[in-house]
């Protein structure tokens, strides 16, 4: 059976050997030869395309020889021997199965056994972002271009070009980087919500390093094999039982930087239903989760929506009623009447819902909030209406 991965493997090797010994000798006349042609907008990197010409003589082995073109790009900033290759975004030009960049289209017949181009003629287009290089900013890329018959598959010619390029977005090692990173800060993250006036069980460490290997970031290392990762949730275990405190403003902070806002309400969503794993939530748990979602700049009446979905009234033990609506301690009076108005207006229209649940969950804040509003009735009493 083919063995693709090993074929890959293969070529990329002939292909570190292949650059080794171009930049060891003297670059002798070649009969063809390639320009690599950045056109960008300086204000818009969006735009960045590769034009990549040819001109010089192409020996094929008969007259009216179809041949088609192949391009691959490496990264040779690191050096030959750390050569990495391009990646690509668009699976329309893939090396076989693998994500490596191939860019591959038909020049058509030529029309002699040996056909001249005497001026640099455009084979290809490349849009800039079909590229994922390994790493942001300026590369040393190496543009290899292989002319080949399509009926038996073997090169007629090949040419390469360098171009040192600016890479504006995020490379695959940086993101794989982030994506380490991401993962043990939001499993440190969970395991603090689990650990808010509680015990930390095993369940929850489980449910935690499923969660974080399995559904954080792009990669998934539940496999075992990333021993770095593993070390630091077992690091974090360990300082959470022996009491010391983890900063929650400087951890959300650090997610914040590296994580989209999909990936920080996915890491929220996941402390919330984590938080209730015992079958209770308590009021630091509430505060915790308040504050998360704070940092994380999600939108207070998203945060509320969520917490009606994921806690039923029956498992909240809170004694002040304000945290379940959303009233931490510290915020002004004034926020929190409106809060409490908005609230109002909610779950009034709910209490002749079709739904038992429905109802029975609005009879239940309807309570809270008119308990919670007592306390703010010395200031400015609230308005009911609507």
């Amino acid at each position: 059976m083919f063995d693709v991965r090993l074929a890959i493997s293969g070529l990329f090797a002939f292909l570190k050997d292949f650059l080794e010994w171009l930049f060891e000798i003297r670059r002798t006349p070649h009969p063809l030869n390639c320009l690599v042609e950045l056109q960008n907008q300086p204000e818009d990197h969006q735009q960045d395309k590769f034009v990549v010409k040819i001109r010089g003589t192409i020996h094929a082995t008969k007259d009216k020889q179809q041949a088609i073109v192949q391009i691959v790009v490496t990264d040779l900033t690191d050096g030959v021997s750390k050569a990495e290759p391009a990646h690509s975004t668009n699976p329309q030009y893939c090396l076989s199965d693998s994500d490596i960049f191939c860019y591959k289209t038909e020049l058509g017949r030529l029309p002699r056994a040996v056909t001249t181009l005497s001026r640099w003629a455009s084979i290809a287009s490349i849009d800039a972002r079909w590229l994922l290089l390994p790493r942001k900013g300026k590369r040393d890329l190496l543009f290899v271009v292989s002319i080949f018959s399509p009926a038996d598959q073997l090169e007629i010619v090949s040419t390469y070009c360098p171009l040192i390029y600016d890479n504006p977005r995020d490379g695959y090692l940086d993101l794989q980087a982030k994506d380490h990173q991401l993962k043990i800060l939001s499993a440190r993250l969970a395991l603090t919500v689990a650990s808010a006036a509680d015990e930390l069980t095993d369940g929850e460490i489980d449910l935690v390093k499923n969660w974080s290997f399995l559904n954080v970031g792009r990669l998934d290392s539940a496999d075992g094999k990333d021993v770095r990762l593993q070390r630091a949730f077992n690091k974090t275990i360990r300082l959470i039982r022996s009491g010391r405190g983890i900063d929650v403003p400087m951890l959300c902070e650090q997610i914040v930087r590296i994580a989209s806002f999909v990936d920080r309400y996915g890491i929220l969503d996941f402390c919330m239903n984590l938080a209730k794993a015992k079958g209770y939530v308590n009021e630091e748990k509430l505060i915790l989760l308040n504050e998360i979602a704070e940092r994380f700049e999600v939108e207070k009446k998203h945060f509320l929506n969520m917490a009606e979905k994921v806690f039923p009234p029956e498992i909240l033990r809170v004694s002040d009623v304000k945290l379940i609506l959303g009233i931490v301690p510290g915020v002004e009076a004034s926020q929190a009447r409106k809060l409490l108005n908005e609230q109002y207006r909610k779950w009034s229209a709910r209490v002749t819902n079709y739904n038992t649940d429905v109802r029975r969950q609005a009879a239940f804040m309807l309570k809270c909030i008119a308990q919670a509003r007592s306390e703010y009735e010395s200031e400015e009493p609230c308005s009911t209406k609507g």
